[in-house]
């Protein structure tokens, strides 16, 4: 009997590690970001997480979150703590220590300015002289030139928000900005609609894929192949109409 007993508890021990989940860790950005991040209480959503968990959920794995700021991400990806979050190559100061996706999306820049605010824009001269709002650490290549100059004048905001705002009570001529998050704000932030136009002209762009951390090598190959998938098949634009509604 005791035998048997003992043959029985082997077999859990062997078997329960093929059976547990495996966490993977995302981060979510502190505060989030909608529309790709969106923090309600305990409750996680957005264009990124929807995507992720899509794919988790498939592969048997259990999505976990933690909300990090932008300047302890890369400590908590290199100490092990957090296994994967949403950024461009562009941003990383050190893109060969992680793996990254494919792109899930095009992250466009464009110009917003009130509807009050006669804006030309057909190249970068057509904007000197006029102030920009910027945010804070974000790049701007197309502008080096000019805002190292003073020829275009510079407000720089924390948040998207702000510079829209900043806008709105003519401090700044224009907001250089993401066109799907402003979309976001301004859909939801009922003193700010029917307010702006923007120029469909991008001013800047670059790939959103998520940035992994080399323990998840494999997983980035199986990865790919999903979005891959989820591109033909509608999954994903089904996520992005989500976020439009």
């Amino acid at each position: 009997m005791k035998n048997h007993i003992w043959i029985w508890v082997s077999l859990l021990m062997v078997i329960s590690p093929l059976q547990a989940k495996e966490n993977l860790i995302l981060n979510t950005t502190l505060g989030g970001y909608p529309p790709f991040f969106i923090h309600q209480g305990a409750d996680n959503s957005g264009i990124i997480f929807d995507v992720m968990n899509y794919i988790s959920q498939r592969h048997n794995l259990t999505l976990r979150t933690v909300e990090l700021p932008k300047k302890r991400v890369t400590k908590h990806m290199d100490a092990g703590f957090t296994d994967v979050t949403a950024t461009a190559k562009e941003w990383s100061k050190n893109p060969d220590k992680y793996i990254f996706s494919d792109p899930i999306l095009e992250m466009k820049e464009v110009l917003f300015y009130t509807k009050k605010q006669s804006m030309n824009f057909g190249n970068t001269g057509d904007l000197i002289g006029k102030t920009l709002a910027i945010h804070l650490g974000y790049k701007y290549p197309m502008y080096t030139e000019q805002f190292n100059s003073g020829q275009i004048k510079t407000i720089v905001e924390t948040s998207e928000l702000k510079m829209l705002k900043s806008t709105l009570y003519k401090r700044a001529d224009a907001a250089v900005i993401n066109e799907t998050v402003a979309n976001w704000i301004i859909k939801n932030e009922p003193s700010l609609q029917n307010i702006f136009s923007s120029k469909t002209q991008k001013v800047g762009s670059f790939d959103y894929r998520m940035m992994f951390t080399k323990k998840w090598v494999t997983f980035v190959g199986v990865f790919n192949q999903e979005l891959a998938l989820m591109k033909k098949n509608g999954e994903l634009q089904k996520i992005f109409d989500k976020y439009k509604e």
